[in-house]
């Protein structure tokens, strides 16, 4: 499945004077959803957000609410999510998830934004792979791996922003060498892993030279740590 387009659910048009424009009260939700699975010895694409895709749940800070809830979610086993667009949920939720064994979820300068924001490759094997771009959460931004195996790598320089909450879990996180994670907000990131493969600065055991930049990040604990990843849109 590929979205290449703009899909917008609710909205807060320009043009606040005139009697004709109408605001939506309360945010839409947009839910994307594929089974598909690798054949032997190959992988698929099970879902596509291209980099001229814009997936939006506006809503004008004077409306009601409550915000929605942009999901997308693989279970095929040996398969990808790739996401390289604008998603946007005014305080409302973005879930990113890929269930399935070997299942990669692939983040590649994508802007991010909602209220709470949830990235996740949770089968077996699985792998978040997050490469540039901006993921910004005003109360909490998660970004899981916790599958047998499961590891998070930051494969570029990414801002992680918002004043949210942000939690990094792994059996491993990476960042590569030469890459900047930087952590906007009043707290530092925390991460939870059994092998934290980054910057001794932060805590990590110096086997890259990747680190975090602006207010940096706890010492990491230990996977069995980690709070639970929760529902779409939960804390």
């Amino acid at each position: 499945m590929t979205v290449n387009s703009r899909v917008e659910v609710s909205s807060t048009p320009v043009g606040t004077g005139q009697a004709f424009v109408r605001r939506s009260a309360r945010g839409g939700n947009i839910h994307i959803t594929s089974g598909k699975a690798g054949a032997i010895g190959a992988r698929a694409v099970a879902i596509n957000v291209g980099s001229s895709a814009q997936l939006l749940a506006l809503l004008d800070a004077a409306a009601p609410g409550p915000g929605g809830q942009i999901t997308i979610l693989a279970t095929g086993a040996n398969s990808d999510v790739n996401v390289s667009g604008r998603m946007q949920a005014d305080r409302g939720g973005v879930d990113i998830r890929h269930t399935g064994d070997g299942g990669n979820v692939n983040l590649s300068n994508a802007d991010v934004r909602a209220d709470v924001v949830k990235a996740a490759a949770l089968g077996n094997n699985g792998v978040l792979n997050i490469g540039g771009g901006t993921l910004s959460a005003d109360t909490t931004l998660k970004l899981y791996s916790t599958g047998s195996n499961g590891s998070v790598n930051f494969i570029a320089d990414v801002t992680l922003g918002g004043a949210s909450q942000k939690i990094i879990a792994g059996n491993a996180v990476t960042i590569f060498n030469n890459v900047t994670v930087t952590i906007q907000g009043q707290n530092p990131a925390s991460v939870f892993t059994n092998s934290a493969n980054y910057s001794r600065q932060y805590g990590g055991n110096g086997s890259t030279t990747g680190t975090f930049g602006g207010i940096g990040a706890n010492n990491p604990q230990p996977l069995a740590n980690a709070p639970p990843l929760g529902p779409p849109g939960g804390p």
